[in-house]
């Protein structure tokens, strides 16, 4: 099930090779932001249809994890970190791992978006640079709050929330303190969601740090100072 104001699926993509995947229960429409609770409806080794936004959108995962894929990049998408999809960049979600993966989603008006693009990173205005962003906790109990807020009160506060959803838009270009992080290297970067995939697989499994180091071809050392300072 899909909601037509938030996603299209690409024709071109075979309908015996995906199934559509996800379904979506809008929770409030204001005029700018677009929110809501979305659930992955496929097996773990499925892959949702191939779909598009109109808005850019933020996605925040509660359970569950898979790995997202847009164009030619490829990303693991957990509650540790935010989905990012710039509007009309075509995605698909794979390779999913414990649980069906739920979460919520909010969709910004582009104008609004541009706006903000501009004023966090002026060099991002054209969208999100990257399709894995950063969750702080301070995000995630807020999203968690706005979501509570809308599903509790009988006639939800639009500017409350409009407000709440701004804060978390801004969050996803802010830098961290002291000046921008270093990105690691590609390579390292796969490897680091190697890592994740593999504990992903193996949450009831006792792992230890050699293991996962090995399985991905770092020493420990290294494994923990690029793992913490990607996630």
């Amino acid at each position: 099930m899909s909601s037509p104001e938030l996603s299209h699926a690409t024709p071109s993509i075979p309908a015996r090779a995906y199934a559509v995947g996800v379904a979506i229960h809008p929770l409030l429409a204001t005029e700018i932001f677009r929110i809501g609770r979305w659930r992955c409806v496929v097996g773990p080794s499925e892959s949702t249809a191939v779909q598009s936004q109109r808005w850019p959108m933020m996605s925040f995962t509660h359970v569950g994890a898979f790995v997202v894929h847009a164009g030619a990049r490829s990303a693991v998408i957990d509650p540790t970190c935010t989905l990012l999809i710039n509007p009309g960049s075509p995605y698909r979600m794979s390779r999913h791992f414990g649980e069906r993966s739920h979460g919520a989603y909010i969709l910004v008006r582009p104008d609004v978006f541009e706006e903000v693009a501009r004023s966090r990173a002026p060099d991002a205005a054209s969208g999100f640079a990257e399709i894995e962003g950063p969750s702080s906790t301070r995000s995630y109990l807020l999203h968690r709050s706005l979501l509570d807020r809308i599903g509790t009160e009988p006639r939800p506060d639009a500017l409350e929330a409009d407000e709440m959803a701004m804060a978390l838009v801004e969050a996803a270009f802010r830098t961290p303190r002291g000046g921008a992080e270093p990105s690691p290297r590609r390579r390292q970067r796969v490897r680091i969601d190697r890592a994740r995939a593999v504990i992903l697989e193996n949450l009831s499994a006792p792992l230890k740090l050699d293991d996962i180091a090995r399985a991905v071809g770092l020493s420990p050392f290294h494994l923990c100072r690029v793992f913490r300072r990607t996630t």
